[in-house]
């Protein structure tokens, strides 16, 4: 799980419809065709907290098809959602399931 968490300030993820959760569709690939999606939610932190932003991996999970992963989501680089989340703006998905 590291290396998959190391990789996202350079990524782009996608947010699910739902409230607070986006996905990171990974470039791992395992040797039967899977993709790994990484579901994760993403929040300022506490005041006099020690990290500025907290992500917590809700789950992450081998999956055949990427696109039903991707159907309803919407891209948005890493950095740019850290950045609105970290100044309280609103994100919300373009995409409806």
């Amino acid at each position: 799980m590291p290396a998959i968490v190391d990789a996202l300030p350079g990524a782009s993820v996608y947010m699910t419809p739902t409230d607070r959760n986006y996905v990171y569709l990974t470039n791992v690939v395992l040797a039967d065709g899977a993709c790994y999606p990484m579901y994760f939610s993403l929040r300022r932190a506490a005041a006099g907290h020690r990290q500025q932003l907290l992500i917590v991996v809700e789950s992450a999970y081998p999956v055949q098809d990427r696109r039903r992963v991707l159907a309803g989501t919407t891209k948005i680089s890493f950095a740019v959602l850290c950045a609105k989340v970290y100044q309280g703006d609103r994100v919300r998905p373009r995409a409806r399931r």
